[in-house]
């Protein structure tokens, strides 16, 4: 599919009211529009896995971005991959991160950092795959505790 931009009505004001309780029309159109184009891909709920599919030894845990392919678990035709992620560790600020096979800039990756020493932190993120359903990771190498499932993807 072909990307499209669609320009936000930016000079029109968001609320059409002084109490901003409802949008301008302009933005009501604008949303419809937007909604529409993401209703066009489904997500696909895996349903209920009876266990995690990858704990910290299914990793190297070296801080360094490394592939991760989903193929045996996501079909042909995914588009993004919709995660549950617990991660532990006994140091504030350790980071696990996942992004998009092949990109390189900083600014479009998911991150999550340990928020309180040896407490679980969880994130449900969504990662966009490559055709061949790869993902990249990057998990510190102190990391204690991570467990990684595949929730379900888009088509």
């Amino acid at each position: 599919m072909a990307l499209i931009y669609i320009k936000a009505p930016s000079e029109t004001p968001l609320f059409s009211d002084e109490k901003h309780q409802f949008l301008s029309r302009a933005w009501q159109e604008w949303f419809g529009v937007i909604g529409d184009r993401l209703a066009a891909g489904s997500l696909i709920d895996r349903g209920d896995p009876t266990a995690v599919d990858y704990t910290l030894t299914s990793f190297t845990a070296d801080g360094t971005w490394r592939d991760l392919n989903l193929s045996s678990i996501v079909p042909a035709g995914a588009k993004a991959i919709w995660l549950a992620v617990r991660i532990k560790d006994a140091v504030v600020g350790t980071l696990a991160k996942f992004r998009k096979n092949g990109l390189t800039n900083a600014i479009n990756i998911t991150q999550m950092a340990t928020q309180v020493a040896s407490q679980d932190l969880y994130d449900d993120p969504v990662v966009v795959c490559d055709s061949a359903r790869v993902i990249e990771y990057n998990i510190a190498a102190a990391m204690d505790e991570i467990d990684l499932t595949v929730k379900g993807w888009f088509i």
